[in-house]
């Protein structure tokens, strides 16, 4: 393959419809689907922010439809939680979940309209190296059949029983990646050891205390009736909380584990 709409060229294949593309001297994550990408994703050229992966356009790759997004040097959370998880760092947990409910709130709260994930698990958030947290594929959670894409860990009774994704769903997987970041469980792993309910996060982390108990618990509610509205829950109790504690969210420890993780292995004398 050469180009890549207009001006792109493909330098490498990461995976199966994923690629490293080069504009320039910027770089950039190209994405290709089997037949046309889902109508949603079209809204997605209209979110910006420091914590989402952005679109640039949507086009064509050859013969295939493909989306052109902002490359980010680093890891998937997925990778960064295989190797230093599932629990993390309190401020470690905290930060990254505070900014995946920056994005979550930002698309929701679109002008057009809100603009739903709907299979946002660790694949789809995006570490960098410079310590910046963001979110992909806003818009793109189903596959051409309507099977989402997300870990089934991270989506809400509802939507695994059938229903069709929404905020809500959205609202649910950010408390569940804050939930298994602080605690190493996600709430329906946490909830079968405990009688089907899922138990305070303090409970399993009793360092962390009981002050996002409340926050985490309202955001994985199992009954959407009863689920908060909003990802802003998370982050006004992320706010508060480390305010309190006086933590520093800045990166910096997220930017120090991928400097070590991509650092090249040092040969014996």
């Amino acid at each position: 393959m050469s180009n890549v709409l207009e001006g792109y060229e493909v330098e490498s294949q990461l995976k199966k419809g994923l690629y490293v593309a080069k504009r320039g001297t910027s770089r950039f994550a190209v994405k290709t689907f089997e037949g046309e990408p889902p109508a949603a994703m079209a809204a997605s050229l209209k979110l910006s922010g420091p914590w989402v992966a952005e679109v640039r356009e949507i086009g064509m790759l050859d013969t295939r439809h493909a989306l052109v997004r902002e490359w980010v040097d680093g890891v998937p959370l997925s990778e960064l939680v295989a190797v230093n998880g599932p629990r993390l760092s309190q401020p470690l947990a905290l930060h990254i979940a505070f900014q995946v409910a920056r994005a979550v709130t930002t698309a929701h709260e679109l002008e057009d309209g809100a603009l739903v994930h709907g299979a946002l698990d660790l694949t789809h958030v995006l570490c960098g190296k410079d310590g910046s947290v963001k979110v992909c594929n806003f818009g793109g959670g189903t596959t051409r059949n309507g099977r989402l894409r997300a870990h089934p860990g991270f989506l809400p009774p509802e939507v695994l029983g059938g229903e069709v994704a929404d905020v809500l769903t959205d609202v649910y997987a950010c408390g569940a990646i804050a939930y298994l970041l602080l605690t190493g469980k996600t709430p329906s792993e946490a909830a079968l050891a405990n009688g089907g309910v899922t138990p305070p996060p303090s409970k399993l982390n009793p360092g962390l205390g009981d002050a996002l108990d409340a926050a985490l618990l309202e955001l994985v509610a199992a009954d959407p009736a009863e689920r908060a509205i909003s990802a802003r829950v998370l982050t006004a109790a992320i706010d508060k909380y480390a305010e309190e504690l006086e933590l520093e969210l800045d990166g910096a420890e997220l930017a120090g584990l991928i400097a070590a993780a991509q650092a090249p292995v040092a040969k014996a004398a």
